[in-house]
């Protein structure tokens, strides 16, 4: 069937406006780009910003303004001060995001354990079907998020590290031990923190210029 010239100029611009807000700078890489630069008061908006997206998102200027214990007028100079023309420029990358992470992984699983169209309900292995296409398109979805410049210049940061250390509470613990795992099958210089007893300030204590942190964490945040 063949559509109309205006519906398919509608599905053009949205798959257009899709595409810009996937490869779009995300609120969390404006406010590293720009850190260096901010006066102590719009850095501690910017980590405000960057560890409440949703807040921003779904709540007033005066609302995160009282929340954070800052002044309207602080949290619009750290708009503009990451390349937003406005307060609210900021809020629509924010509500992008959160929109995008929305979903939990109850929705997942009870979305996983849908049938499918014409699906019979006893038909064998139709859960696994649907939970092989599902991990194919979050490979393919991850495929189309990353920014290869960045996966490549953070790839050459650990390959010229000494030392490797893994960081991850909580929640992730387990991607910090399974990236771990992975990595000493390679690499002899890998390491886990907090492993065998060994406290998370005393694994960071004589590392030097030439090693490398790297923290897994994801939403929602722990504060240690």
């Amino acid at each position: 069937m063949t559509m109309p010239a205006a519906d398919t100029a509608e599905a053009d611009v949205q798959a257009a406006r899709t595409a810009k807000q996937k490869h779009a700078p995300s609120i969390q890489d404006r406010i590293g780009a720009h850190f260096d630069t901010l006066s102590p008061q719009l850095k501690i908006a910017a980590r405000f910003v960057a560890e409440h997206p949703a807040r921003i998102a779904m709540r007033s200027l005066r609302q995160v303004a009282a929340e954070a214990g800052l002044t309207p007028p602080t949290l619009s100079r750290l708009a503009r001060a990451v390349g937003c023309a406005d307060y609210e420029a900021l809020r629509d990358i924010c509500r992008n995001e959160t929109t995008r992470r929305s979903q939990t992984f109850a929705d997942k699983a009870k979305q996983l354990q849908k049938r499918g169209d014409g699906e019979s309900p006893r038909e064998p292995g139709g859960l696994i079907r649907r939970q092989a296409a599902a991990a194919v398109a979050n490979i393919e979805m991850l495929l189309a998020s990353v920014d290869a410049r960045k996966l490549e210049l953070a790839a050459g940061i650990l390959s010229r590290s000494e030392r490797v250390l893994l960081v991850g509470s909580l929640s992730s613990t387990a991607f910090a031990d399974y990236a771990g795992y992975m990595a000493n099958m390679a690499f002899a210089n890998w390491s886990v923190a907090g492993q065998s007893g060994v406290s998370l300030p005393a694994a960071l204590f004589d590392l030097g210029r030439r090693d490398t942190v790297l923290v897994v964490t994801k939403s929602p945040y722990a504060r240690r």
